[in-house]
């Protein structure tokens, strides 16, 4: 596999119980685009921009892309751990606003160290919490 795509998995970030990686929830589009937590963008100069306002979304999404050193951007793991902390703290706050989307990106963040200490329980409640917000779809 090329480790330059990123996985073409969020079918539906609510209906993704547990995911294995914090780019696991990041959408690569055929046009170039990208797509995390229903936003999307139209290319990574877009997604850097926002993450540059502080997005939160933003954020976590250029956050992967350095991680893997995909769209364009060079790898580097010091910066995208750097954006995973800050993303944390915005999706912390969307998620405490009840933003069920926010808490599923969170909920990996924790699951993987990623940007803030590991803690799997507090994933797994976080994962609760968004399932009660907005159920699977069946």
């Amino acid at each position: 596999m090329n480790k330059k795509l990123i996985p073409l998995i969020l079918a539906a970030a609510m209906a993704l119980p547990a995911m294995a990686d914090p780019e696991d929830h990041v959408r690569k589009n055929p046009s170039g685009g990208y797509q995390c937590a229903g936003k999307a963008w139209e290319d990574v100069e877009t997604i850097v921009a926002e993450s540059a306002k502080g997005e939160p979304v933003a954020m976590y999404v250029h956050a992967v892309l350095l991680d893997e050193g995909d769209g364009g951007l060079k790898e580097d793991e010091a910066q995208a751990e750097k954006l995973f902390a800050q993303a944390a703290e915005g999706l912390q706050k969307l998620a405490d606003a009840g933003d069920a989307a926010a808490m599923i990106l969170l909920a990996e963040l924790y699951d993987e160290g990623a940007g803030v200490r590991e803690d799997d329980r507090k994933a797994d409640k976080l994962r609760a919490d968004a399932r009660r917000i907005q159920p699977a779809k069946k």
